[in-house]
């Protein structure tokens, strides 16, 4: 089962490696766009400066040996490769290859780069030379040839420039690694930050998980310590507060079940002293006093007396139950002492005559009754 902990640390470094992987993408991206565009405006104007020196070169008739020495000069400078291209796409000078293998190359009226400039005045591409194997980005451009009116290159129609990218690979690899490697370091602080974040959130609840276990094991002493005014500092407060009006209401049932023990002791008394008169005026009467005039109809009506007794008891219990159940409200009043303690004087009467014993009740008279 997963902690909260490992659940918040395992949402960091997905968020983290999810932002990281699509920046790092965007980025090599634009790095790749950035050295693109660079190299395109670069070769522009490389091709614009060819073009210009073919001109020159036409105007003042320069020989065709000094018109490839400038351009080779130019090519060594720039570490580039310079191809001359005519009208049928047949290769008429190579910077890069001799003039006695011009032969050798394949037509260059398909190459894409060419294809482009044909048809829009300029053309880019990027793909492997199968000449001389390196990765080359070409840049392509028509030019009007009747401008030119050289003998050497009369039917000249395409200048297209082209540089190495390997050292341009180079640093877009370095780049990527240096991307890499700092996206790498932000992982581990976010997974750090997220350890420290997570631990502040989940330790105040592991702490909660710990105290409730011992409420439940009925240790309602632990309190909760509240460090925080968040919704964990609030739980925290319900908790104290709950635990609290638990030991209350656990030292009210307390309190409730010892009142009920006492109450049930009392009730089995109250119980006991009428069932104990009722069997005494039943024996009696069995006995033969039911054929005396003098007595029977006193013990009958004793009798009667102590069986009411037994049926408010009984209406008693009932109504205790009804109010510990909350059906029944208690209502507290007054009541006429002297004439309870009379009543219970004159049901042990006859147990003390049999005893050959005196019962007698005195009580002081009050004015007016006790009753409320």
């Amino acid at each position: 089962m997963r902690t909260i902990q490992s659940k918040i640390i395992l949402t960091f470094i997905l968020t983290s490696v999810s932002v990281i992987s699509l920046l790092g993408i965007l980025l090599s991206y634009e790095i790749e766009q950035y050295f693109e565009n660079r190299l395109r405006i670069q070769l522009q104007t490389e091709i614009s400066t060819i073009e210009a020196i073919l001109r020159e070169s036409a105007q003042r008739r320069e020989s065709r040996t000094s018109v490839i020495s400038t351009l080779e000069l130019i090519s060594r400078t720039g570490t580039m490769r310079i191809t001359i291209i005519d009208e049928n796409g047949t290769v008429v000078y190579e910077s890069w290859i001799a003039d006695s293998l011009l032969s050798t190359l394949q037509n260059h009226s398909q190459r894409p780069e060419v294809i482009q400039a044909r048809q829009r005045g300029v053309g880019f591409d990027t793909r492997v030379s199968t000449s001389t194997g390196d990765p080359l980005f070409y840049v392509a451009h028509r030019i009007d040839s009747t401008t030119l009116q050289q003998a050497y290159y009369p039917r000249l129609q395409f200048v297209r420039v082209a540089i190495s990218l390997t050292d341009v690979n180079k640093q877009i690899r370095e780049i990527r690694l240096n991307i890499v490697v700092a996206g790498i370091a932000v992982l581990v602080l976010v997974t750090l930050a997220g350890v420290v974040i997570s631990r502040r959130i989940s330790q105040p609840i592991v702490e909660i998980g710990k105290i409730v276990r011992e409420i439940k094991a009925g240790n309602l002493e632990q309190k909760l310590p509240v460090r925080s005014q968040d919704e964990i500092g609030k739980l925290s407060e319900l908790i104290n507060e709950m635990t609290e009006k638990l030991k209350q209401d656990i030292e009210q049932l307390k309190k409730l079940e010892r009142v009920r023990s006492e109450f049930l002791g009392n009730v089995s008394h109250e119980l006991r002293t009428p069932i104990f008169s009722l069997k005494g005026f039943l024996e009696t009467l069995q006995e033969g006093a039911i054929d005396d005039p003098h007595v029977n109809r006193e013990f009958v009506k004793k009798a009667y007396h102590h069986a009411s007794r037994l049926d408010t008891l009984l209406t008693d219990l009932i109504e205790i139950s009804r109010i510990e159940s909350g059906e029944m409200k208690m209502s507290f009043r007054y009541f006429d002492l002297s004439k309870f303690l009379k009543e219970v004087a004159d049901d042990f009467i006859d147990d003390a005559r049999k005893k050959h014993q005196t019962l007698s009740f005195e009580a002081p008279a009050v004015d007016g009754p006790l009753t409320q």
